[in-house]
């Protein structure tokens, strides 16, 4: 439920991301990341070195990856770096 809500409330022009989707899309606005190549993914990647200009996502999502990440505070800051101002991380 927290998701869609967070969904509903982001604009239809919006940039959303989200990282570590499996072959999973929430919503058509959102694009997809994911280490490997395949069916509904956007962006190959990782979450410590996103391949995404700065400060260009409104909202960035991401369920059960940074437990798996070696460095999970270099993964946050490129979180925090392609997140606009005052854009949301969940």
């Amino acid at each position: 439920r927290t998701v869609s809500a967070l969904l509903a409330a982001e604009p239809s022009d919006a940039m959303i991301l989200n990282v570590g989707a499996g072959q999973t899309r929430l919503d058509p606005r959102v694009r997809t990341l994911e280490l490997h190549a395949g069916p509904c993914i956007d962006y190959v990647g990782s979450v410590t070195a996103l391949p995404i200009p700065d400060a260009s996502i409104d909202l960035l999502l991401t369920q059960e990856v940074l437990e798996h990440v070696d460095d999970p505070f270099l993964a946050m800051r490129e979180i925090h770096r392609v997140l606009k101002p005052g854009a949301r991380a969940y």
